[in-house]
């Protein structure tokens, strides 16, 4: 049991009873999920959902406030659906909503995505670079942190920052390469700095 002294604690502990059932429900969800055999068509609507609150900010905030009615809330979700949506993930939009958990729903969209790449063997990886680098460039370079990471399948975002110069700059999950020429000059310094 977390033990909260004062009011900051309070609030740290607070949000991390939250992260913890949103793992907790996402972990019980994507079981019975794999079970089903239905994980690539729930992870696609995962997806669609995510975008869903992309495109509507307001349904966030629907789904946060106390004041709009558990009905209501479950009839905003019903029309998000697709007509292929499948019944196990309406179900636990539901179960979500009749225990007060909704505005917890857009979290458990993500923590799901995350879990899904884990199960799969998915890396996310950010790709930074000054220029866009040739396609066989980029699968070199992936297929390195393939085998580095041994990872299965690799979730690549590239970005475009002149300020590098030269060179590439990834972000895996917490661990950051950077090769670039930016870094390379700033090291330069640091190390003449110190010789003085």
């Amino acid at each position: 049991m977390l033990n909260c002294n004062n009011k900051l604690q309070s609030s740290g502990c607070m949000a991390e009873q939250v992260d913890k059932a949103v793992a907790d429900y996402v972990r019980v969800f994507l079981t019975h999920v794999i079970q089903d055999g239905l994980l690539q068509p729930i992870y696609q609507e995962i997806i669609f959902l995510q975008n869903q609150f992309k495109e509507v900010p307001t349904l966030q905030h629907v789904l946060q406030n106390p004041t709009v009615f558990t009905a209501e809330k479950r009839r905003l979700l019903g029309l998000l659906y697709r007509s292929d949506t499948p019944p196990i993930l309406k179900k636990f939009i539901d179960f979500l909503v009749n225990q007060r958990q909704a505005s917890q729903l857009r979290a458990m969209l993500y923590a799901f995505e995350k879990a899904y790449h884990v199960y799969r063997g998915v890396q996310s990886v950010v790709l930074t670079t000054a220029v866009a680098l040739p396609e066989d460039c980029v699968e070199k370079l992936m297929e390195k942190v393939k085998k580095r990471f041994s990872c299965k399948e690799i979730k690549l975002t590239q970005q475009i920052d002149p300020s590098v110069m030269g060179g590439y700059k990834l972000q895996i999950g917490t661990l950051q390469w950077d090769k670039t020429i930016k870094h390379s000059l700033y090291a330069l310094q640091k190390h003449l700095v110190k010789g003085i």
